[in-house]
């Protein structure tokens, strides 16, 4: 998980389990969308022919830790949406 993963406790003072669960969904659908645009970004390359060597392999890697660090954290809402559809 990228974070310790803080569960809110579902409460009749509280915002409703199904909206926490939405809410939560919502940023995980949109860590899903990002995640997918930051892979077709992924650089090429052919786009660092004229560069120094080692350039590409630099922003390849960079490209790669962006998007496992979105992964993560798509988990870690996934995992809360998760945790608070599961209270009873």
């Amino acid at each position: 998980m990228y974070t310790s993963l803080v569960t809110p406790r579902v409460n009749l003072n509280g915002t409703d389990q199904a909206d926490l669960v939405k809410q939560n969904t919502a940023v995980a659908d949109a860590l899903k969308a990002a995640i997918k645009a930051a892979t077709l970004a992924h650089p090429h390359g052919r786009d660092f022919q004229t560069l120094p060597p080692g350039t590409y392999a630099q922003a390849d890697e960079a490209s790669r830790l962006r998007i496992r660090a979105l992964t993560e954290i798509l988990d870690d809402y996934q995992a809360l949406a998760l945790a608070i559809f599961d209270q009873k």
